[in-house]
């Protein structure tokens, strides 16, 4: 039987065959042009893969930040991986210690704990920052103040020019808004993002300081044409905000990316990556870029992990190379595979492994890397990026009337979408309209199923974790800390930029929660977001009192 109806997986309708009455109206100059030349629909680059290759990496996180940086040196000194990339826990990405009342549980379960600069400096012991890709992966953004400023203090610290690190750093407060609600409050948690930005393009770094991480969305079950629609709308916000700061988009666009999620849909997975592409780069002209590298969007892909299956996993394998070549099609800048145990556990050295030679025998082995935009003139690829650029220019249009994201969440727009895909989803694989191999067709006995061996975070690593930020506080200097957030409370009260004086507090090795507890009091808010514990510091009085 013939199939009547074939959607994408954004519901954009597809005939079944395409010619060239469907792009006449398509001009090359205009929508294409060469790899390198605006609007870079075709590539970034002049000579793409040939004269630079993807940056290969796999997600790390767990136990401690020792327990991680043994991952990190076996994948940098045994498999070669130059870029290196982590993931914070979730009390870190919330702005809290490991001994929290909220965070002892949780705290390197899943990501690494940074409480404070003796977490960072453990995490690179051993590591040659200035010559590593080291990139640093956040959820609602919290956490990206801290981990930026402890990154800052540990190079400082042995000397390092800052303009030769290298690497990303984390998300927008408001991806809290797609599954990864924070405590901290919205107008603070952007400000303080606003700083940060701020303050790496005054010092001129050279790190992609701000990750609008698509991938994000797509773990929540949004589309792609729904994904780039916020990576593209939150990227526009946000040289907003630093333009109101008396900063030029030329100033700091060119350091922007987003890592994409990449799903199982490969054609729209690609198209989307060359749609949002020639977007990004008319926003950019609108906005006054002069420089034309504003105008290219850094793209980074990583494989959905909502798509690959605890049932069956080393089918895993094979969702993960569709994922890399989709991101490859694309001319994305780098690939991370979600590995085949990711539904189960955090990474094996195995799963590591085999993630990473899927993309280097996608690289050495198949000649894919050899030709530029090879799907370009494809009349069903270049009709199908023209279909999803204009949806999403009408969907940013549709939040931009809203006035932003933040509005479009207050007023109910964001769970609805959430909802509806989540849903739609879920209803298409339990009637059989979506098959996913092993879940709801092609399935095997349980007796059958593969055994793979998962990952167990040392048992004791939690507990050790919340012992060492506990021992901190009684070898440091407290009269040293209390100094340095007494200048971050006069900072944060008077609306200065208060990038220099938390980086002041990570030296003096204040906690994570130390200094997001002093800026909260300084806006106006409880110390303690979850109002557990009080605050140690008394400003105007002498001396640190005892937690």
């Amino acid at each position: 039987m013939i199939k009547e109806k074939c959607e994408t997986e954004s519901g954009i309708e597809v005939k079944e065959v395409y010619r060239p009455e469907d792009v006449a109206d398509l001009d090359y100059g205009q929508d294409l042009g060469d790899p390198g030349k605006y609007p870079f629909t075709r590539g970034m680059y002049e000579h793409m893969y040939r004269g630079r290759t993807w940056q290969e990496y796999v997600l790390v996180g767990f136990g401690t930040t020792r327990d991680t940086n043994e991952r990190l040196r076996y994948l940098r000194e045994q498999l070669g991986q130059p870029m290196l990339n982590v993931i914070l826990d979730m009390p870190s990405n919330y702005g809290l210690d490991s001994d929290h009342p909220m965070a002892q549980k949780e705290a390197g379960q899943v990501g690494i704990p940074l409480s404070s600069l003796e977490d960072m400096e453990q995490l690179c012991e051993g590591i040659p920052i200035e010559e590593v890709n080291l990139s640093f992966q956040t959820c609602p953004g919290d956490g990206h103040l801290l981990m930026l400023a402890q990154y800052i203090a540990v190079a400082q610290k042995r000397g390092i020019d800052l303009t030769r690190l290298r690497g990303s750093m984390g998300a927008p407060p408001t991806h809290r808004f797609f599954g990864y609600p924070s405590p901290q409050p919205l107008d603070l948690s952007y400000r303080v993002y606003i700083d940060s930005l701020e303050w790496c393009a005054r010092n001129k770094l050279r790190l992609f300081y701000m990750n609008d991480a698509g991938h994000v969305f797509r773990e929540n079950s949004i589309t792609p044409v729904q994904e780039m629609t916020l990576v593209l709308q939150t990227a526009r916000e946000i040289s907003g905000a630093l333009i109101a700061r008396g900063l030029s988009i030329d100033d700091f666009a060119s350091r922007f990316m987003s890592v994409l999620g990449i799903g199982m849909d490969f054609f729209e997975e690609v198209c989307k990556v060359r749609a949002g592409r020639r977007i990004w780069a008319r926003i950019a002209k609108e906005l006054g870029a002069q420089n034309p590298r504003t105008c290219a969007f850094n793209f980074v892909a990583h494989s959905c992990g909502s798509t690959m299956t605890y049932q069956q996993p080393l089918n895993n394998i094979t969702r993960g190379t569709i994922h890399a070549l989709a991101s490859a099609f694309g001319g994305c800048q780098g690939i991370s595979i979600a590995t085949f145990d990711e539904p189960l556990c955090v990474p094996t050295k195995l799963a590591s492994r085999v993630a990473l030679d899927t993309l280097r025998i996608i690289e050495h082995e198949t000649g894919i890397m050899d030709v530029i935009d090879p799907l370009a003139g494809s009349y069903y690829v270049e009709w199908l990026t023209d279909e999803m650029e204009k949806k999403i220019v009408a969907m940013m249009d549709e939040i931009e009337e809203m006035g932003g994201i933040a509005r479009a969440a207050e007023k109910g727009w964001v769970q609805q979408m959430l909802d509806k895909e989540q849903w739609r989803r879920k209803e298409a694989i339990d009637k059989g309209e979506k098959i996913v191999v092993g879940v709801n067709k092609f399935r095997v006995p349980p007796d059958e199923e593969e055994k793979i061996e998962l990952h167990q975070n040392p048992p004791e690593s939690t507990e050790r974790q919340v012992e060492n930020v506990r021992r901190l506080r009684q070898r440091r200097d407290n009269g040293e800390v209390r100094q340095a957030l007494d200048r971050l409370w006069q900072d944060t009260r008077e609306g200065k930029n208060v990038m220099p004086a938390v980086i002041e507090a990570v030296k003096a090795y204040a906690t994570t929660g130390e200094i997001w507890g002093v800026m909260r009091e300084a806006s106006g808010y409880s110390y303690d977001p979850f109002n557990m514990i009080e605050s140690p510091f008394k400003f105007g009085y002498e001396g640190v009192a005892a937690r």
